[in-house]
């Protein structure tokens, strides 16, 4: 008999099935500097890049080695965005109205690009050649021209929380966590929609180019809307905290993650569904998945101390695999 058949007649003896196994395990738990605090994450390379407020730096950690390599001094850090090919990392700092240029070479601030406005969260062109920033104070969203400097704002009406880039159609969406809605914009900033949500807080947004669907952190949710005209597909139940998002759509999965847990979501079929809750004991906010790897990053606190929780997703949809059998920090 089959290991898989076996453990499904030992399963469904008590109860539970196969579905219900656990879809991620904790790998490590690093300790890193600074009191817990964070803004945003993201990788550079293979190098993790920590928006670090409680510290106030930005905390580079190498994913290979799972050790911090440097922490850069930001007293207040936001969004961060990431141009490959230009080798630079771009980080809003709200403390004095600028954009910190860093290299991803050397890891050194190599400029900081005055703003006229409050920066929060960032987002970048597909050539790597205008910054999209939201003005946390100011209810709008500005353009800022690497080259030339030049700065255009349009007013939005509402707090935005997130940004991202649709490559694919050159379209900025933006979630307005106080109107509880959607705004979408052209790369000159006029505002061609908005998609008004049957839900509170809308935060963290992610985007499935390819199925078109745009995935919406709420309150108590995560909703599924076609991103061509806000339909709202489907909705899953979710933490009143989830406020990040990674998509892995090669393997169909969606991960969802709050202050205390971490929610996976099956992505594949017509409409999501929750296939794990696993709970963090150590408190996260952000969320960045290593695809070469396979591995998920969240940056977190441990009775106030600074860490990066290092979980494995178990693909497959049996939540089995050989070797360490932990399946969670329970």
């Amino acid at each position: 008999m089959g290991i898989l058949k076996l453990l499904a007649i030992l399963l469904l003896g008590t109860g539970l099935s196969l579905a219900a196994a656990r879809q991620v395990r904790q790998v490590a738990m690093v300790y890193i500097p600074g009191n817990p605090g964070y803004q945003d994450v993201t990788f550079s390379g293979t190098n993790l890049v920590i928006a670090h407020s409680g510290a106030g730096t930005v905390d580079i950690f190498d994913s290979a080695k799972r050790r911090l390599l440097t922490q850069i001094k930001i007293d207040q850090p936001k969004g961060i965005a990431v141009d490959e090919h230009g080798g630079k990392v771009y980080v809003a700092n709200a403390a004095n109205n600028t954009i910190a240029v860093i290299s991803n070479r050397s890891w050194k601030v190599e400029r900081a690009i005055p703003l006229k406005l409050q920066p929060g969260p960032l987002a970048l062109s597909a050539e790597g050649s205008v910054l999209f920033i939201g003005n946390d104070q100011d209810q709008s969203i500005s353009t800022l021209d690497l080259a030339t400097k030049k700065q255009q704002t349009q007013a939005l009406g509402g707090h935005p929380s997130s940004l991202i880039y649709d490559s694919t159609h050159n379209l900025i969406f933006v979630s307005l966590e106080d109107h509880h809605q959607i705004a979408i914009l052209n790369s000159s900033l006029k505002v061609l929609k908005r998609y008004s949500l049957a839900a509170l807080q809308p935060s963290a947004l992610v985007l499935d180019a390819q199925s078109r669907r745009l995935y919406v952190a709420v309150r108590y949710a995560v909703l599924a809307l076609n991103a061509d005209d806000g339909t709202e597909i489907s909705r899953l139940a979710a933490p009143a905290g989830v406020d990040s998002l990674s998509l892995d759509s090669a393997n169909g999965k969606l991960y969802a993650s709050s202050n205390d847990e971490l929610n996976v979501i099956n992505i594949s079929g017509s409409k999501p569904i929750a296939e794990d809750q696993f709970p963090l004991k150590a408190h996260g906010h952000g969320l960045a998945l290593d695809r070469g790897h396979n591995l998920l990053y969240i940056p977190s606190g441990n009775d106030a101390r600074s860490l990066v929780l290092i979980l494995r997703p178990l693909h497959g949809g049996t939540g089995l695999q050989s070797g360490n059998p932990q399946t969670s920090i329970q």
